[in-house]
């Protein structure tokens, strides 16, 4: 299979250009000579078990696998192009209202729950691996996902980013479980809020959408398509009362940071149990109070 594939891609396909180059692999954009369509292109050195259990997976916010292979630990694959920005990109330039970081997380917590529901651990989870394609959010990069087995309760290799990893996956030689991945997105949902002193809802404050909305108008793009996760932050009709909208995003953020809270506490059984879990919390933060 690794040697068919190899064939294929060396004259069926043309690279189109490098996304990512790092010791252990290379991430490129390529291009099928004869229909036109662009694919994800990842070769890198490990274990590509998760990558192959995804061939059978189907979830808006898990990119499509198309073809797996691993040969004396190098790894072939090709999958979707998950046409966005990534939301490392996007914080830069401002913060998510708590409406749209309930909204990104919870979508993060269906594609995990996927995920887990396969025995696998993605273990690299932050605003990097993320893109928006237009309404959704898409978690990216299986490179350090490991399955998760109940005889080892180690893996040989440790992975993770620092500041986004769970404490004992590294400390204590790569821990798998899920509490690893409720942790990383817990990190990656403080990203979103910010430190909390910015949010006014004044046109042009962090967080406020209006930036993000003047960006994304603007068609400004980052290291995607250009198309910037169009649809996030883009409010239409007449705006309703801006003094109700700050009462219910304040009340929001409150109950994002209380699960924040819960989902990096550094010891694993102190954390939220798991993604049904977060997900039933995320669902009890009020919808009623009105925003758009």
């Amino acid at each position: 299979m690794y040697s068919w594939l190899s064939e294929q891609l060396r004259t069926e396909f043309e690279v189109v250009r490098l996304l990512k180059e790092r010791p252990r692999g290379s991430v490129r954009l390529i291009r099928h000579n004869a229909g036109g369509k662009q694919f994800i292109l990842r070769r890198f050195q490990g274990n590509g078990e998760v990558y192959r259990r995804l061939l059978s997976c189907s979830c808006r916010h898990l990119p499509l696998v198309y073809e797996a292979a691993e040969q004396d630990g190098e790894n072939i694959v090709i999958e979707e192009f998950v046409q966005g920005d990534t939301l490392d990109f996007l914080l830069k330039e401002a913060l998510f209202s708590p409406q749209e970081t309930k909204q990104t997380i919870k979508q993060l917590c269906q594609g995990l729950w996927v995920l887990h529901s396969m025995a696998a651990v993605h273990r690299d989870i932050k605003p990097e691996n993320v893109i928006l394609r237009r309404n959704d959010a898409v978690l990216i990069d299986f490179d350090a996902a490991r399955l998760h087995k109940l005889e080892a309760e180690a893996d040989t290799q440790i992975l993770g980013t620092t500041g986004f990893a769970a404490p004992e996956q590294l400390r204590d030689g790569g821990v798998l479980s899920a509490s690893c991945d409720v942790y990383g997105l817990g990190k990656t949902l403080e990203a979103m809020l910010g430190d909390g002193r910015a949010r006014g809802g004044g046109a042009g404050r962090p967080g406020s959408g209006r930036l993000r909305e003047s960006l994304l108008r603007a068609g400004k793009s980052g290291p995607g398509t250009g198309r910037a996760g169009r649809g996030w932050g883009i409010r239409r009709g007449p705006w309703p009362d801006r003094g109700a909208c700050r009462i219910g995003e304040r009340e929001r953020e409150r109950k994002l940071r209380r699960i924040l809270a819960a989902c990096t506490e550094e010891e694993p059984g102190e954390r939220m149990g798991d993604m049904g879990a977060l997900m039933e919390e995320l669902n009890h933060i009020n919808q009623t109070v009105p925003y758009s």
